[in-house]
């Protein structure tokens, strides 16, 4: 589990190290580190995210910053150099690293509004306050957001979502057909035929490697066939992405990785037979560009002005630990990329340290449009990819086929916290869309679609779920934009029940209209999680595709099974 958990930090979300604790005595980032008077276990410390002092900790105690993933400090004695007071539980973070937790019984003795939830470290240990790093939004109490009149839950009420739009029931993609024991992360592609795959990965059943796989659908959205992605010398092919262009090829992107060799590869290959078979994979890249690792790999085609490009984008470690957004491009039936563009690196400012995290890329519907959305996560919190009022959604556009670039434009709100999910971004009708999801620690998470008009400078911000009460998570999107209508189809995991469901909207092109009410996509509920843990995880992304004739494809991840497997369905023709 160790592997598979690293495997999945490191290069799949770029940004969870394993749990640090760096010991400052007294305070941290403090003018003055001085003892402070008496306090508990577990008292906030330090500086909050404004800047402002919060306070120290008591002779003693020791305050654990933000950015070893303890949200607005937290005060605790090191227990190595002397037991525990009675309040505290004695927790190791490693064979270096004791220290003292503040003891609870409840989520609510903690500062659970922060972040911090009540759990036992181990079997037979006793409760304590400790990080939530994978918050599910919930009321007080831990009742679920709302409950409906048949299933006998405790109010307030709401009308289960009615389903509407995708009548077909979902299909298993990869549960039983694909030697994993877990499958996430999908992309999805749609051809000129309206004949869909979609991509996955998952950890194999030895647990020893994250293996890639592409599905052929069958109009029963069922798998036809599953073609594994094999490179040769990398035994780990990561978070594979997929796009057709209008010639019919099927362009595959992903990462080649290998746990002994230093550095790994954004590869890409093509299938003229829908998948069933690839050429050889080359590099996108040129050898170096991913530093110390590419993640989050993505791919989008379109017409470039001249002919049919395929754009190729990731996110490549720096040696300073953050990361940077490259991307190339090369024509459809091409046999090497151009030198690639770095969109966005690291930005220092007085108040904030943000970098690349994950990202989103789109092409067309006009000549030459390429379009790339991403996170800018804050550096200095280490549970920003749960939501951080720090963290940014940007996006940058080309109009000549990615040879140059505009500014970046700023997406998200000021008040928004991001989460490190894909912003998926989509131009069609006049109106270009990137549906984010904003939220926090609590897992209080609302999927949140911006729009820009042709002509405007100011985005339009809706907020795509329709529950009332903003206290139920929302997450993990999918986006779709027609290309003459310029409507957003939105599709997102959903818990506002407490069981986890797939939900569904569409979003006009003008954004002073609301989006449509919510429906139910899948009617089977399974365990919400927003946990890493590769046997539970749900990805980054669900996925949204548009065939001609109107036909919405869509694909996600969820744990119906116990384990997470990818499902699939569609609506009828428009």
């Amino acid at each position: 589990m160790i592997r598979r958990v690293a495997l999945l930090c490191t290069l799949a979300l770029a940004a969870c190290d394993e749990p640090r604790v760096t010991f400052n005595d007294a305070t941290y980032e403090l003018p003055d580190a001085v003892d402070a008077p008496a306090v508990a276990p577990g008292t906030a410390c330090g500086v909050n995210k404004q800047g402002e002092p919060i306070g120290g900790c008591s002779a003693g105690q020791y305050c654990i910053a933000p950015d070893e993933g303890f949200p607005n400090g937290y005060c605790a004695p090191d227990c190595r150099a002397a037991p525990c007071p009675e309040n505290g539980e004695c927790y190791p973070s490693s064979a270096q690293r004791h220290y003292c937790l503040l003891r609870c019984e409840r989520d609510e003795d903690c500062r659970w509004r922060e972040g911090y939830v009540c759990r036992a470290w181990r079997p037979g240990a006793h409760p304590a306050c400790v990080p939530n790093e994978e918050p599910v939004g919930h009321r007080e109490g831990g009742a679920a957001c709302f409950a409906t009149d048949g299933d006998g839950g405790v109010g307030p009420f709401l009308a289960p979502l009615p389903a509407s739009a995708f009548v077909r029931p979902a299909v298993s993609v990869t549960r039983g057909r694909f030697d994993a024991m877990g499958e996430a992360e999908v992309s999805l592609a749609v051809d000129a035929m309206g004949r869909a795959v979609v991509a996955f990965m998952g950890v194999d059943n030895r647990g020893l490697y994250w293996r890639g796989g592409v599905a052929r659908l069958g109009l029963d959205g069922s798998a036809v066939a599953i073609t594994a992605l094999h490179d040769h010398d990398y035994p780990d092919t990561l978070a594979p992405g997929v796009a057709f262009d209008r010639a019919g090829r099927l362009h595959l992107t992903y990462v080649a990785n290998h746990e002994d060799r230093p550095g790994n590869f954004l590869r890409h290959a093509v299938s003229t037979d829908g998948g069933a078979t690839f050429g050889e994979a080359r590099s996108a890249f040129a050898d170096g560009v991913c530093g110390l690792n590419c993640t989050a790999p993505m791919i989008a085609t379109g017409p470039d002005g001249v002919g049919e490009a395929v754009y190729i984008a990731a996110i490549a470690g720096q040696r300073d630990g953050t990361g940077a957004l490259q991307v190339a491009r090369m024509a459809a039936d091409g046999t090497s990329f151009d030198p690639h563009s770095t969109l966005a690196r690291l930005e220092v400012t007085t108040t904030a340290r943000r970098a690349p995290g994950i990202a989103a890329l789109a092409a067309g519907p006009s000549p030459g449009a390429v379009f790339a959305a991403w996170i800018d996560r804050n550096q200095n919190n280490a549970l920003s990819e749960l939501g951080d009022r720090i963290n940014r959604v940007r996006l940058r556009r080309s109009t000549d086929g990615a040879r140059t670039w505009g500014d970046a434009l700023d997406v998200s709100r000021p008040d928004d916290a991001p989460v490190g999910q894909v912003p998926y971004v989509g131009a069609g009708g006049g109106a270009l869309h990137v549906v984010y999801v904003t939220g926090g620690l609590t897992g209080a998470w609302d999927v949140v679609l911006a729009t820009l008009r042709d002509g405007d400078t100011v985005w339009h911000h809706r907020v795509v779920n329709d529950d009332p009460a903003r206290c139920a998570t929302h997450a993990v999107a999918g986006l779709s934009v027609d290309p003459v209508t310029g409507e957003a189809a939105v599709l997102w995991l959903d818990n506002r029940f407490g069981a986890g469901e797939v939900a569904f909207a569409r979003c006009p092109a003008d954004a002073t209209v609301r989006c449509t009410r919510n429906e139910a996509v899948s009617t089977e509920g399974f365990v919400f999680t927003t946990a890493r843990d590769p046997l539970r995880w749900h990805g980054t992304r669900s996925a949204l595709a548009r065939a001609p004739d109107g036909t919405l494809w869509a694909a996600w991840s969820d744990t119906r099974t116990g384990g997470p497997g990818v499902y699939a369905t569609r609506t009828l023709a428009r």
